[in-house]
């Protein structure tokens, strides 16, 4: 981390920002998401464990990759779309959102989130997939997966003109919560953090105004910056949306940097890069 982001993470987490600093230096795990349109999560477990794979389950149809001897991404069951590479905390905002009915994944490439996506709907509904750039990759990735209810759709999510049951909206941000991963974030400035916030704010407000009443929103990032996260809610609270509990964890920050948020943003769930790479996810219902 550059002396910005430290001192930031150390004005936010307290005496904790030392297990965060500890935990840095360690390689961070691998993670593996069972698609189940595909496979069975035993099925599959013992296919990869005959390739001498030691697996820990994390979560439902999860599992962390403890060793391997050959490439999670070189396997037969891999380019079969038995599975996707995806850490644990990349599930959580499909799994927020509940899809069902019409939904929109607004930033949807490369597809990791959105194949989860259908496979929750289990090819049921209609799943409306928009990004401008990576189509190759959100194309293959949900043939791959075997996801029939997607519509691909290269557009500016700006520009889209319809209503929704329910949205994801995976917003493009400085990626800070990938710092174990991706070294290059540790050079971000409060510059970057501040023009990705305008483009999140525009997103959100583009989100609020496709849902239909009553619908939920699901907006996540995986940024660390309080600016790209909690402030942005409070943005979607200030534009008629309210806010509901995600059942990950209340970990939420309502005051940060000086700052005084609605007290209800303590619902959202926030996760430092500690046990895998960080992120940011929140609830919110058109009232």
């Amino acid at each position: 981390m550059n002396e910005f982001l430290t001192e930031r993470y150390k004005e936010l987490l307290g005496k904790d920002f030392r297990i965060l600093e500890r935990d840095m230096e360690k390689p961070c795990p691998r993670y593996i998401r069972v698609n189940t349109l595909r496979i069975g999560e035993r099925e599959l477990k013992k296919r990869l464990e005959e390739k001498e794979y030691v697996l820990r389950k994390k979560m439902n149809n999860c599992f962390r990759i403890i060793s391997s001897r050959i490439s999670p991404g070189a396997t037969i069951e891999h380019l079969s779309g038995y599975y996707m590479v995806q850490d644990w905390t990349s599930l959580l905002p499909p799994l927020c959102l509940e899809p069902e009915g019409l939904v929109w994944d607004m930033c949807a490439s490369p597809g990791g989130k959105t194949s989860h996506l259908s496979e929750l709907m289990r090819n049921k509904g209609v799943l409306l997939a928009t990004d401008k750039g990576r189509m190759r990759a959100l194309f293959y990735n949900t043939m791959r997966m075997c996801c029939s209810n997607v519509i691909i759709y290269k557009r500016d999510a700006k520009s889209i003109d319809f209503e929704f049951d329910k949205i994801l909206l995976d917003a493009p941000c400085t990626g800070t919560g990938m710092i174990r991963k991706t070294k290059h974030v540790s050079d971000i400035s409060q510059g970057e953090i501040d023009y990705l916030s305008n483009i999140q704010k525009k997103l959100i407000e583009k989100a609020i105004s496709s849902l239909k009443e009553g619908g939920t929103l699901v907006y996540s990032t995986c940024s660390m910056e309080p600016e790209e996260n909690e402030m942005i809610v409070q943005h979607a609270l200030n534009n008629g949306m309210k806010i509901e509990e995600t059942g990950f964890g209340n970990t939420g920050i309502v005051d940060p940097f000086g700052y005084e948020l609605d007290k209800d943003i303590k619902k959202t769930t926030r996760i430092w890069p500690n046990e895998s790479t960080g992120f940011f996810v929140a609830k919110l219902v058109k009232k």
